[in-house]
């Protein structure tokens, strides 16, 4: 979530690039400012930032792997 959030994204988008209704987004999002003692996106990305962390390079193991394809030989 704290990756998508730096990336600028809103709750609707998260929960369509995620696949999850948009209530758990704004439950998961309201966990992570509690945790991290931020209230607002803009803080909870900084936060993220000064960190290192939302650089983009940690998105890809965030989001869902796609199914490989499997080619057969004859």
């Amino acid at each position: 979530m704290l990756a998508l959030i730096c990336e600028g994204m809103d709750d609707k988008t998260m929960a369509r690039t995620l696949n999850v209704s948009g209530n758990t987004v704004r439950n998961h999002v309201a966990r992570v400012y509690s945790k991290i003692g931020v209230n607002r996106r803009v803080a909870a990305a900084a936060w993220a930032r000064a960190r290192g962390f939302g650089d983009g390079a940690d998105r890809k193991t965030l989001l869902p792997s796609p199914v490989p394809v499997v080619t057969l030989q004859p």
